[in-house]
């Protein structure tokens, strides 16, 4: 009984390290694609002189666009798309934290900004940051921030413990970091009137990437990929049309439901109508 209590023990320590193993070789697999990523990644810019409008983006990888294949693809590149007489000024730096951010944020650079995007925290989530330097570092970002722009956004990543890159058994850990993180950028912007948060946290059942990890993650199993970064982009242009910053562009809900009015569906059905109405008038 006891040698075979011993074998059952010391197949079940083999299997654990075995499993132990291949994390850390998927690890390595998926950094090593992370770090190729990264390195090609070129952040949506656009300068037009005489613009209309000047947006500032400013943050980490997700600011860069790492992960979306076409840069366009990325939140400011959609909102180069959907504001065409808009300045796209981008700041995002692979890797970066927000104390870094915090530090090398310089209001004198900038001036005339309509509109602020804030995309920083995932690293932190990652890396042992502690919570009151969180708030440190995010209070004096906001403080520069709001000096030079009345509309400021900021978000960081959704549930970082619904990534395919962690383990089970380390997935619990980057959810709390994530709800820790998400509760010290509330308290900190409620000091502040012209912020506003796009909370992206979603419980891991109810998170949107989840039913299609292959098409909202990025190679690296970390990143948004293009159509990840479009429901963020759509988060943030829900929470633009609630407060009426359009900066002159009709709604997304405007937009969608003038699409459907011109589509031609719309147009048959509305022909139809008339016949009928013609043919009962004659009638």
């Amino acid at each position: 009984m006891t040698l075979l209590v011993v074998t059952v023990l010391q197949l079940s320590l083999g299997l654990l390290l075995l499993g132990v193993a291949w994390d850390i070789l998927r690890w390595i697999y998926f950094i090593c694609i992370g770090r190729k990523m990264a390195f090609r990644t070129v952040p949506y810019e656009r300068i037009i002189r005489g613009g209309k409008h000047r947006f500032l983006f400013v943050g980490d990888s997700t600011t860069a666009g790492t992960g979306a294949i076409d840069n366009r693809d990325s939140i400011a590149g959609r909102f180069g798309t959907d504001f065409p007489d808009a300045t796209i000024i981008n700041r995002g730096v692979v890797g970066q934290k927000l104390g870094e951010l915090s530090q090398r944020f310089d209001p004198r650079e900038f001036r005339s900004i309509d509109l602020m995007v804030i995309q920083i925290g995932g690293n932190d989530i990652v890396h042992p940051v502690l919570l009151a330097d969180t708030k440190k570092h995010l209070r004096s970002l906001l403080k520069k921030a709001t000096s030079v722009c009345s509309h400021v956004i900021v978000l960081h990543c959704g549930n970082a413990g619904a990534a395919p890159f962690w383990p089970w058994y380390l997935k619990v850990l980057m959810e709390y970091r994530t709800l820790i993180m998400r509760e010290a950028y509330r308290i900190v912007i409620l000091e502040f009137p012209q912020v506003e948060y796009v909370d992206l946290y979603r419980d891991i059942k109810d998170d949107p990437f989840i039913p299609n990890v292959k098409k909202f993650y990025a190679a690296d199993m970390f990143h948004p990929s293009g159509f990840g970064y479009e429901i963020w982009y759509l988060e943030i242009r829900e929470l633009m049309d609630r407060l009426g910053w359009d900066f002159g562009q009709a709604s997304l809900r405007t937009r969608f439901v003038s699409k459907v009015m011109k589509s031609s569906v719309v147009k048959k059905t509305r022909q139809f109508i008339r016949k009928v109405r013609t043919s009962s008038k004659n009638s």
